[in-house]
């Protein structure tokens, strides 16, 4: 799991890491709050949480529903989990919903060497009839094109002129 040091210069992931520790402490969680003292806890959490998409000087980009937090704590609470166990999986949520707006660096691939990792290629999984017993599946090295049906006496089918079955 991602820690707060880890963030780097992401202000806003930071930012909303702390507004979701801040909330757990809060509510006071795991113990139990008087109804009213949780509503106004989670009024208080969704306006500091709005407010970081609001403004010149916002720094989120994206607007995230802090819907998706509370809730969260009321699956670790329904779920029976601790203070440390709550806190990492909200650090967790915080972290995907925040990948799109951190710098370049902060990006999920990070710790790829893109020169030395190549892109999978996964085709879709219909095949192509030649006709009798011969049957092609699509070729990842070659863009997902079907290989061209091998010549014999009974199969002199072209893929590209449409003058085989393609099933699904």
């Amino acid at each position: 799991l991602t820690t707060a040091e880890d963030y780097g210069s992401n202000e806003c992931q930071s930012t909303r890491h702390g507004l979701a520790k801040f909330y757990l402490a809060d509510i006071d969680y795991p113990n139990k709050i008087l109804n009213s003292d949780r509503k106004a806890a989670i009024r208080s959490f969704s306006r500091g949480w709005k407010s970081l998409t609001r403004g010149g000087d916002a720094s989120c980009k994206e607007a995230i529903n802090p819907k998706a937090v509370t809730d969260l704590v009321k699956v670790c609470d329904g779920a029976g989990l601790d203070y440390e166990d709550c806190d990492d999986l909200l650090d967790t949520l915080v972290w995907l919903i925040s990948q799109e707006e951190g710098d370049e660096e902060n990006k999920y691939y990070e710790d790829y060497d893109d020169d030395a990792t190549e892109q999978a290629v996964f085709c879709t999984e219909d095949a192509y009839h030649c006709g009798g017993n011969v049957w092609l599946s699509r070729d990842p090295a070659n863009g997902c094109a079907f290989p061209p049906c091998p010549k014999t006496a009974s199969s002199t089918l072209d893929v590209d002129k449409g003058e085989a079955e393609i099933v699904f």
